[in-house]
């Protein structure tokens, strides 16, 4: 028996995972801001939170839209978590140069 879905449930689902991923992306953007990165780092957690809710609401629908919300989760935390900038060699006594 195939059971229909409602017309608003994609839209919404998708507006919380932009919605997540754009958090995630101002936490890291902030990170140099003493003033910015408390307030984006609330926004991520309740983004984090949002998407997990989203996660576990949509996964009584029959279609897997569920899969968004348990995709951008993990990404979300690996963007957020992941230091991707280059780093130089720390000096230590063996390597430095005068």
């Amino acid at each position: 028996m195939i059971y229909p879905e409602p017309n608003w449930l994609f839209p919404v689902v998708a507006a919380v995972q932009i919605l997540g991923l754009a958090s995630a992306w101002l936490a890291r953007a902030s990170q140099n801001s003493r003033r910015h990165h408390g307030v984006c780092q609330m926004v991520f957690l309740f983004a984090m939170a949002a998407v997990a809710a989203t996660a576990i609401a949509s996964s009584r629908f029959p279609s897997a839209v569920w899969l968004l919300s348990s995709i951008t989760l993990p990404v979300m935390i690996v963007w957020t978590t992941c230091d991707f900038r280059r780093h130089e060699r720390p000096v230590t006594a063996g390597n430095w140069r005068t």
